[in-house]
């Protein structure tokens, strides 16, 4: 499972050998959430993310989609990605 970034105190993750669609995990704080990466919209979630927290991580993942993509493809290849900038 790895960590590529941490938003708002929220682990960004990617889980090795993942069901497709391309997608990435929000964990911390109670809450487990999956993000679509072709929309950016919240699939799922267990526990609650506020609006504004919502928005910024969608903000924060238009602004590195490339390398969310490089990431979810690396993991399905079984390599550890890198850190994706704040």
């Amino acid at each position: 499972m790895p960590t590529v970034a941490w938003i708002l105190g929220y682990a960004i993750v990617f889980f090795f050998e993942d069901h497709a669609p391309p997608h990435f995990h929000v964990r911390g704080k109670g809450v487990e959430a999956k993000f679509d990466l072709a929309e950016l919209m919240l699939v799922e979630i267990k526990g609650q993310l506020r609006p504004a927290e919502i928005r910024a991580i969608r903000d924060w993942a238009r602004r590195h989609l490339p390398a969310l993509y490089r990431a979810w493809n690396m993991v399905q290849d079984g390599e550890t990605p890198p850190r994706i900038g704040g």
